[in-house]
């Protein structure tokens, strides 16, 4: 599934991640990092809070939001530098910065049932 996201995107676009804990979506920035030709080990942003990569044509901005609380804290994030920086984008827990989210973003969510089944839904960009 990453990879066919992979193949669609382009500079300054913006994948919007949602998900309980456990879904899989730092899974996925590792596999859409692997189809953009990321080497370094990708690794969850949850302290640093955005993690950059350099991929084959364009870096991967990976910005985790859960620790954040409140619009404040976002705020002090400074997303806008990040979304305006010409890479790609993926972010999770996007749901926590969905003011700041430009109108063309890809929102994926990724759900895990009991089973341990995981499905994926995406909403296109309209």
């Amino acid at each position: 599934m990453a990879t066919t996201v992979a193949a669609r995107l382009q500079a300054g676009s913006v994948i919007a991640l949602h998900g309980t804990l456990g879904s899989g979506k730092t899974t996925f920035v590792k596999g859409l990092a692997a189809a953009l030709g990321v080497r370094d080990l990708v690794t969850s942003p949850s302290f640093s809070l955005v993690n950059e990569y350099e991929g084959q044509h364009l870096r991967l901005f990976h910005v985790d939001l859960y620790r954040l609380r409140g619009q404040h804290e976002v705020d002090l994030l400074d997303l806008d530098s990040v979304l305006s920086a010409g890479g790609i984008t993926v972010i999770e827990w996007a749901e926590r910065g969905e003011g700041l989210l430009p109108d063309g973003a890809l929102h994926i969510t990724l759900d895990v049932q009991d089973d341990l089944t995981r499905t994926i839904a995406m909403e296109e960009p309209q």
